[in-house]
């Protein structure tokens, strides 16, 4: 019995950088020192001089995105072809991974798991798989919606008849656009699922496969971790699986305590906050509060920040307004200042307009029921169950905290459209809590963000979120720049330091501009030197839309 690490690399269409044919170098010199003599690996060039490119060759052309990286269900079926019964295959993509482990305990595996070793990815199927890959797989039903996904970042399979069979109706699959691209519409007539994201392609297919052949597959260090093998391994030491189970009891038990202290306030009256001389009562409904109820420091320190920034004249607009948590502690330090607050969730809303009334601040406050964006219309808003709802999201639920249960037709508008129409013209402060739509509001803002009377602007950068909308987290930053916008992060509850230029910050952001840069005791500024920003490395907060 052989072992062969099978890989392709192909920088063809510069996705990552165009690394991967440099990463398969490091990949085989890793499995050679981890003692493994046979490695098959593939290029463009030699995927390109085969029949099944001659006889496919426009479906092969397009990047794997389009073609769901067809390529890798047939060079394993070549591979399969070639070596003697019972060899093993150990497929890597050509990430920048490596093999720093002994591979023995993972023979071993696949040969005690009949001739499989597959790794789970730990979210539901239905959350990466589209809906005609169900239908046209024949797979449509709760069990395949609500299984695991799996990952085929690598494999173990042993050549058998049934992995020649598994191999083989995975290329078919494969070779059926509707079912493996990641971006051609779906044509069965069905809409995808609650909570679908995005489909995986050659791994969607892999994984309605695994389950329709019921193959025990393996959690492993659980999601992104398992795509290093290495991680992998060391999940399944005793010592590991302890130490695990120890950290998850830890964080189930403060949860549980968390969540039962909660619903005993939920069943009385509601729950008192105090930051600093500010102090409000809110009633015990949303993720917002319930986090502040748990103790989340970092929303405590925004808030303090915030309360140092506004002025009892300032003129606020909150986008994301949620229950009013923030609303209504600004609200309370107001004399003859203002706050619009913008919440696309009717349910949100009106418990927003609740707790403003149970501060008596319903008269400093104006509520808006609208999603923002930088195009109006109509829009879909993924709802999330009780306590998840900061993750509502008219964008893709790609964060892993998203639990989607219904989806509502919203309104939705340019952020200048509304500021006129509740005269708004020249806020003081924007502040944007929005689950990755930032970036299409503050471009429908540009009005705003280019005047003379420009706003402090603060937004939440939750990396994932963004990426929910197609963007990269750094387009935000290069817009506010764009505008003659200074960027600082959060040190403390009364500390902003300046963001050097390449410094991808996950958390919530202040812009000001030089002239809007306020003089306060309150708060203190750290700025960058200017011949220092191109060296500056970021100190990273966590994000505050924590679960």
């Amino acid at each position: 019995m052989k072992l062969y690490l099978l890989n392709y690399a192909d920088d063809r269409f510069g996705y990552k950088g165009g690394r991967f044919l440099k990463n398969q170098a490091r990949l085989n010199e890793s499995a050679q020192n981890q003692g493994i003599n046979h490695i098959v690996s593939w290029t463009w060039p030699k995927l390109a001089a085969t029949s099944f490119y001659a006889e496919h060759k426009e479906y092969l052309d397009k990047n794997r995105f389009e073609n769901g990286a067809v390529w890798k269900p047939f060079i394993v079926q070549q591979l399969l072809q070639e070596i003697e019964q019972e060899d093993i295959i150990f497929y890597y993509d050509c990430g920048a991974y490596t093999i720093n482990r002994p591979v023995s305990i993972l023979i071993d595996l696949c040969l005690r798991n009949g001739g499989t070793l597959f790794h789970e990815w730990g979210e539901k199927n239905l959350k990466y798989t589209k809906r005609d890959a169900f239908v046209y797989m024949d797979c449509d039903s709760p069990r395949y919606h609500n299984a695991v996904a799996l990952q085929n970042t690598w494999f173990l399979l042993q050549k058998n008849e049934f992995a020649e069979k598994f191999v083989s109706e995975w290329l078919r699959y494969n070779l059926d656009e509707r079912i493996a691209s990641y971006v051609k519409p779906n044509t069965c007539g069905l809409p995808d699922l609650l909570g679908f994201v995005e489909n995986r392609g050659d791994q969607s297919i892999f994984t309605n496969l695994s389950i329709k052949y019921r193959i025990c597959t393996f959690q492993g260090a659980g999601g992104i971790k398992n795509r290093q093998v290495d991680n992998f391994v060391d999940s399944l030491s005793l010592r590991s699986r302890g130490q695990r189970f120890i950290t998850n009891t830890k964080i189930q038990a403060k949860s549980w305590l968390g969540r039962s202290a909660y619903q005993v306030r939920m069943r009385g009256k509601p729950l008192k906050f105090s930051i600093g001389e500010i102090s409000v009562n809110l009633y015990p409904y949303g993720g917002a509060v319930r986090q502040m109820w748990c103790g989340n420091d970092a929303k405590r320190a925004v808030i303090k920040s915030l309360l140092s920034l506004t002025h009892q004249d300032s003129s606020i607009v909150e986008v994301g307004a949620n229950v009013g948590l923030l609303s209504t502690f600004l609200a309370k330090k107001l004399g003859g200042g203002r706050i619009c607050a913008i919440e696309p969730d009717p349910e949100l809303c009106f418990h927003l307009k609740k707790n403003l009334e149970l501060n008596d601040c319903s008269e400093r406050v104006v509520v808006v029921q609208k999603a923002v964006s930088e195009q109006s219309g109509q829009a879909t808003l993924q709802q999330n169950r009780v306590w998840h709802d900061p993750f509502n999201t008219i964008g893709k639920p790609i964060d892993e905290n998203c639990r989607i249960v219904g989806l509502r037709e919203v309104s939705v508008s340019h952020l200048v459209d509304i500021l006129e129409s509740q005269q708004f013209t020249k806020p003081d402060m924007l502040i944007i809590d929005a689950s990755g739509a930032e970036l299409p509001i503050l471009k429908g803002a540009i009005p705003l963000l280019s005047s003379d009377s420009s706003p402090i602007v603060i937004y939440n950068c939750i990396h994932v979120a963004c990426l929910g909308f197609g963007y990269q987290p750094m387009e935000i930053q290069d817009l506010m720049r764009h505008y003659g916008y200074r960027l600082f992060r959060l040190v403390t509850g009364q500390k902003l330091s300046e963001l050097p230029s390449d410094c991808n910050h996950e958390g919530f952001i202040y812009g000001f501009k030089n002239n809007r840069l306020p003089e306060s005791d309150n708060i203190q500024f750290l700025y960058l030197p200017k011949q220092a920003e191109a060296n500056s490395e970021d100190i990273s907060e966590p994000a505050n839309k924590t679960e």
